[in-house]
């Protein structure tokens, strides 16, 4: 009954993306992530499977330490996740974030295609926040489940201080920045 039922969900969630009905409200993803009758489906088949895979394949990996690892960019990465390991609240979510970490780690150290193509994602996001299309995260945000001393976020954070500095930025990257 529940895979009769899964299918109908997927079905009706395919129809709710590419159809053509006039009823539906809105298409935007958070509506049809986060709104009946979609949002348990995604919780229980999408994403908590997702979870444990990804946890799943993490295990596989080597556990990343500043002794194993040469490459600067993947220590960085160890140090940023650390530090992101302190504030981080939630018990049932932080293995999946250790899982992430794990493996962005270990990719960045020893596969060059995947850390140069992370390198390009950052340098894009750095352009997105210069243009002002990436914007900083609400003042004090995240509040649930999270240790980070206050103030942070809004215009405290990194992401404020890059916009409020870009044209500085920008003289600096001169021909790099296009």
């Amino acid at each position: 009954m529940e895979l009769v039922e899964n299918s109908l969900m997927e079905n009706t969630l395919k129809d709710r993306i590419v159809g053509d009905n006039p009823n539906l409200t809105s298409r935007m993803v958070s509506h049809i992530i986060l709104h009946a009758p979609f949002r348990q489906y995604f919780i229980d088949h999408v994403k908590a499977p997702l979870l444990e895979n990804i946890v799943s394949l993490a295990g596989k990996y080597p556990e990343p330490t500043k002794d194993n690892l040469e490459h600067p960019v993947a220590l960085a990465m160890l140090d940023i996740m650390e530090k992101f390991y302190t504030y981080e609240d939630n018990k049932i979510r932080i293995g999946l974030f250790k899982a992430m970490g794990k493996l962005a780690t270990n990719e960045i150290e020893h596969d060059g295609y995947y850390r140069e193509r992370l390198q390009f994602i950052l340098e894009e996001i750095i352009k997105a926040i210069l243009s002002g299309k990436w914007t900083p995260r609400d003042s004090g945000n995240p509040a649930i489940c999270w240790k980070e001393p206050q103030p942070h976020g809004g215009a405290h954070s990194i992401i404020a201080k890059m916009i409020e500095h870009k044209e500085e930025i920008l003289a600096i990257l001169e021909g790099n920045n296009d």
